[in-house]
């Protein structure tokens, strides 16, 4: 039985209790109490229940199937890494890759472990974007362009 950090009670399926009675998804409760984002919120014995499903239901095959659309082998296709999951590649002497950015919105310096990351945090991304979609409304009406020419006599 998994125990919720939040209100105490011991479940075998933490994730949808979570959802349920505390409103908050399973990846930010492990954000926030620092568990590894790759592990789940679900005891062993439904972990291997859910293990011989698939085989049983033909999710396997279709899994096999989407091989191709899978994301390329040693690509770092997430920002966030737990403290459980740098530890974890330490020990394999594989350090997550980070890198240089400067934020787009304030201009501070930031390292992150996507390539593409171009926001310090996510109140820079919000108000940068609040920003471009204000600036679009102001270029879209332009009451100089709506008044009607007058006649000259």
């Amino acid at each position: 039985m998994l125990k919720c950090l939040i209100c105490g009670k011991k479940f075998k399926h933490l994730g949808a209790h979570l959802v349920k009675k505390h409103h908050i998804l399973a990846r930010e409760y492990k954000m926030k109490f620092g568990f590894d984002l790759n592990k789940p919120l679900i005891t062993k014995d439904i972990s291997e229940l859910k293990r011989r499903q698939v085989f049983e239901n033909g999710t396997i095959n279709n899994l096999k199937k989407g091989g191709k659309y899978r994301f390329k082998k040693g690509g770092v296709y997430r920002k966030y890494f737990s403290k459980e999951s740098i530890d974890r590649l330490i020990k394999m002497n594989k350090t997550p890759r980070t890198y240089s950015h400067i934020c787009k919105k304030c201009g501070k310096r930031f390292t992150s472990h996507c390539k593409r990351s171009l926001f310090c945090c996510s109140s820079c991304k919000r108000r940068y974007y609040y920003a471009q979609k204000r600036n679009f409304q102001v270029r879209e009406y332009n009451p100089s362009h709506d008044a009607k020419p007058t006649k000259k006599k």
